[in-house]
Order: C-alpha cells, then structure tokens, then sequence
C-alpha cells in the first residue's frame, strides 16, 4: 500500500498515519493529485474530513480555522507540529509526575502504617514479656502488610 498512489491510497494512508510528522508528506502527495481546480469540491471534503477526524485523532484539542486549500492545512501542521509535540510530552510529564506522587504517597502511608502496626506490637510483647530478644526487638526490613497472621 505504501507504494499506491491516487486520491483513494492517500486516504487510506491518511487515515492509517499516527504522528502529524507522518500526515505531512501524504498531504504534500495530495496537494499535487488534487491541483487542479475540477478538484476544489473534493478539497474541501479532505479540508474538513482532516480538520474532523486525522487531527481529532492526533489529540490536536485546539480550535481548528478554517482553511481555503490544502495547502493551508498542510502549512500549518508544518509550522505547529513540533509546538503541539512538546506540550504532549509536557502533559505526559504533569500526568506521569501526578501518578508517581500519588503512588508514592500511597506506599508510604502503607509503609507507615507496617511500621506503626510493629512498633505496637513490639510494646504489647515487651509490656507481657518484658525485655525482648535482640532478634526480636531488631529493627528488620519492613514487609508490606498482607491482611492475614500465619501462626
């Protein structure tokens, strides 16, 4: 497929494109099969049938103009594509740093909690034992809590 040309290939290549770096030469091979202006009415299916859906899809959120011609569409991919790729890795970066915080905090109250559980029953065994055994009063790796005592 990737060899095919035509208007009804590019669609397809266009439909199946993932990274606006990919959209751009596809718009250019359009732009040079739709030239003529027998194809203005087709254009203008493309123009908003990229603008509905390949730029939907792309996560492009921001209000799309209104173009006259592909060329306008494609020069503004061009010109906006490394712009629009940095604030995605910009908000993955917020996202992966708000999940990582939240994961975070929730091991530490879990850790926290484990500590607080042995440290009370340290002092209910040293309140009916009295001094402990130097292998039990250790301090020794803390183990996540898994709701169940095995005896």
């Amino acid at each position: 497929m990737a060899e095919s040309s035509g208007v009804a290939a590019l669609l397809l290549r266009l439909e199946r494109a993932r990274e606006v770096e990919d959209i751009i030469p596809l718009l250019d091979a359009l732009i040079l099969e739709l030239h003529s202006p027998r194809h203005q009415r087709l254009q203008r299916a493309f123009i908003a049938w990229i603008g509905r859906v390949i730029f939907k899809r792309a996560g492009i959120t921001e209000t799309i103009p209104e173009f006259n011609g592909l060329q306008e569409v494609r020069s503004m991919l061009a010109d906006r594509a490394l712009e629009w790729k940095d604030e995605y890795i910009h908000r993955g970066m917020l996202i992966g740093k708000k999940e990582g915080i939240s994961i975070g905090r929730n091991e530490g109250i879990s850790l926290g909690e484990t500590k607080g559980v042995k440290s009370v029953l340290q002092a209910l065994l040293q309140s009916r034992f009295g001094v402990l055994p130097q292998d039990v009063a250790a301090p020794s790796p803390v183990l996540p809590m898994s709701g169940t005592c095995k005896g």
